[in-house]
């Protein structure tokens, strides 16, 4: 892999109209973001709730961090892997039914991470939660890059982060543990390697590391990760031993399996609409199970091929950053809408590859289309226009084609 000259300084690499398209599409939903930011902390203030009384919190996914925390802090784990035991737990908490029956999908070595979170007063939580992973996903892509601030402003703005304000997911945390690692491979092999093995909470976001590790032979970073995500699960087993992870194996995989295997037809959950991949879009257009698991296996040796070939041409950091944080959504059957935080790096190591085709009409369409995903990929969806990952492809061939138009030298930085 050769370092980018253009990494110090990205955005000098970016057309002059880039900010200012973007943040013309952010101040809308900013607006939105102080009307939810009332909603959720100022439930006092006359008329500061447009919302659905129901709405905070149990609208909200951070309800499911937040309750599994405190259940963490009370060793009542074996309760998050129980969903009626979990819904009745939540209502006990909050006061009344939450609206939907969640679920516990995630392995228990988040718990330790989180687990604090349970102290704290639902709002004071979710603040807390937004406003650290956030800063961390911001500094992850913003580090070493020519005006910061202004591209964090961006950052903030964007549709992806919306959807994650709005819900209260962890798309914030898993970018920045994939984009950062990705960024930290040649100069901080060991920081890298933590990244990834706090990403090892959703492994399906992995799926193309093993390739650019092997490729690059970064073996540092393999053992940094092993050694991460190992104290990660022996923290839990001491926290709260083996149970949790039985139950992990026998309740929560399948339950997750069966989620996003069930036809939409028979789908009575709308948050199932979210789902972006091309296995979800495959069920969305009535293709049976082994169709989408078939065609799924194509996109994601499609997506292996496209990291190899990455690897192997030795390009710059940067569009190596950004073929893999595109690549994921075509090799995991299993992404939703806020994990397209991923895309938002991904655009922005695009633009900072010095090198690159120019931009065409089609092609700044494309990239408009991408940022505004997050926002009616759902809709669509539902609409049986489930386009989501050939927007994806067609970002894919772009950094395919700048390969191309990078030097490409031999070796190592």
């Amino acid at each position: 892999m050769i370092s980018d000259p253009s990494t110090a300084r990205a955005s000098k690499g970016w057309p002059p109209y880039v900010f200012p398209i973007l943040f013309s599409f952010g101040i809308p939903l900013g607006l939105v973001y102080l009307i939810v930011l009332a909603d959720l902390f100022f439930p006092f203030l006359p008329h500061a709730r447009p919302m659905a009384a129901d709405f905070w919190p149990s609208n909200t996914d951070f309800l499911n961090y937040w309750s599994a925390a405190r259940l963490a802090l009370d060793h009542q784990v074996a309760i998050l892997f129980n969903q009626e035991a979990f819904y009745q737990a939540q209502k006990a908490m909050i006061g009344y039914l939450p609206v939907y029956k969640n679920n516990w999908s995630y392995p228990p070595h988040l718990l330790p991470l989180i687990s604090w979170f349970g102290f704290l007063p639902y709002s004071v939580a979710f603040g807390l939660w937004t406003v650290l992973t956030f800063s961390l996903y911001a500094f992850a892509i913003a580090y070493r890059r020519d005006q910061p601030w202004k591209l964090t402003a961006v950052l903030a703005l964007a549709p992806a982060s919306f959807i994650n304000v709005f819900y209260g997911q962890n798309g914030f945390l898993t970018a920045a543990c994939l984009v950062g690692g990705l960024r930290l491979i040649e100069k901080r092999p060991a920081l890298a390697g933590v990244a990834f093995g706090f990403l090892t909470f959703k492994p399906q976001l992995m799926l193309l590391l093993p390739i650019v590790i092997l490729m690059e032979k970064r073996w540092r970073v393999l053992a940094s990760a092993l050694l991460t995500s190992a104290a990660l699960v022996g923290l839990s087993l001491l926290l709260f031993g083996t149970a949790p992870w039985a139950a992990y194996f026998r309740e929560a995989i399948p339950y997750q399996t069966a989620l996003f295997e069930v036809s939409p037809a028979a789908d009575k959950n709308i948050m199932n609409s979210s789902f972006i991949t091309l296995f979800a879009s495959v069920r969305r257009w009535g293709g049976d199970l082994p169709l989408a698991y078939g065609l799924s296996i194509v996109s994601a040796l499609i997506a292996a091929g496209a990291t190899i070939y990455a690897c192997r041409r030795n390009v710059p950091s940067e569009l190596r950053t950004m073929i893999v944080l595109t690549a994921v959504f075509l090799a995991s059957p299993y992404a939703h809408n806020y994990d397209l935080t991923l895309l938002s790096g991904a655009i922005v190591s695009y633009f900072a590859v010095s090198q690159r085709p120019p931009l065409t009409l089609p092609k700044i369409v494309l990239i408009v289309a991408l940022c505004l995903a997050p926002l009616y990929c759902t809709g669509l969806n539902l609409s049986g226009f489930a386009v989501c990952p050939f927007l994806i492809a067609g970002f894919l061939v772009l950094g395919l084609q700048s390969i191309n138009a990078v030097p490409v030298k031999v070796g190592r930085a």
